[in-house]
């Protein structure tokens, strides 16, 4: 089984997951706001699957919420350790490009998020007054 995280939309994680190579994946949509790793354990139960029966994680990378893409990268990285497979990043929508990837990616070889735009983090205006008027 294969497993790629989703982060991509604002709203919600997706995960999607494929039995094997070449067959289309399939969209699976945990609880609203909870954690990647609790959405990989909810999955695996539902779907009845050991995690010993994962072969390949995926994160999508370059779009979303760092903090939810910075997540799933830390929840697919542990995951790829604890079972000694393959985590490999995927650009948005090329889900179906990223199997040849699946298999030559060797167990040890992890990703990391990454910003996809300019930082939305902004000092509000009167607190950088504030901030001045403290250092007169």
């Amino acid at each position: 089984m294969y497993l790629i995280f989703d982060p991509s939309t604002p709203e919600q994680l997706r995960l999607y997951y494929a039995p094997k190579p070449p067959a289309a994946w399939q969209s699976f949509v945990p609880a609203p706001g909870i954690a990647p790793t609790v959405a990989a354990a909810q999955f695996c139960q539902e779907k009845n699957i050991l995690p010993s029966d994962l072969r390949g994680l995926g994160v999508v990378l370059g779009v979303g919420r760092f903090t939810a893409t910075r997540l799933c990268a830390v929840a697919a990285n542990t995951l790829g350790f604890a079972y000694g497979i393959p985590v490999v990043a995927i650009t948005p929508g090329e889900q179906e490009l990223f199997w040849p990837q699946f298999t030559v990616e060797r167990p040890g070889q992890y990703v990391s998020a990454v910003y996809s735009g300019p930082p939305r983090a902004v000092v509000p205006p009167s607190a950088g007054a504030e901030r001045q008027n403290q250092n007169i």
